[in-house]
């Protein structure tokens, strides 16, 4: 709602010159010339906000209940107390073990491909398997995708551990 909008920039500028240490007429000018672009308005704004800097403006009731001062509460988050090692997606036996030239043909790529293009590789095989994309599928296809994306993360493994081991 804008009360002052029917008002000219010299009865805005007779306002502010009337009532510069009443910090509710002062906000009600900024939020109206906040609203204006011509030259005029954005000098008188910049003097209502500087007039503002010096006037305490008191917080509306709705503000009031909103900043209470209430002391911070602290919550404890526990943090991932099973080590990586045990949680069951990362656990080796889930994932079939794949030699580096299995690997290689599951994700579709030669030995001497980047591991970069291992990345998207496997990032596209694994993509097909999302739930958004296969769950119109039949659920022979779909259990056929899943399969595909679980070999894609067993190859990727495979070829990490074997860049881990490789590098120094």
């Amino acid at each position: 709602m804008r009360p002052l909008i029917n008002k000219s920039i010299d009865e805005l500028e007779a306002m502010f010159e009337s009532a510069h240490n009443e910090a509710d007429s002062l906000v009600a000018l900024e939020r109206e010339l906040a609203r204006r672009s011509k030259p005029r308005s954005a000098k008188l704004l910049a003097k209502v906000r500087h007039a503002l800097v010096g006037v305490a403006v008191m917080p509306t009731p709705k503000q009031d209940v909103l900043f209470e001062h209430q002391p911070p509460r602290s919550v404890q988050i526990p943090l991932l107390e099973t080590p990586a090692k045990k949680i069951p997606a990362l656990q080796e036996g889930l994932l079939p073990t794949l030699s580096l030239d299995d690997a290689y043909k599951v994700l579709r790529l030669t030995p001497s491909a980047s591991w970069e293009a291992i990345e998207t590789s496997r990032r596209s095989l694994v993509d097909r398997s999302r739930p958004d994309k296969i769950t119109r599928l039949k659920e022979d296809q779909r259990a056929g995708i899943e399969a595909e994306a679980k070999l894609a993360n067993a190859a990727y493994l495979t070829l990490a551990k074997a860049r881990a081991r490789s590098s120094p």
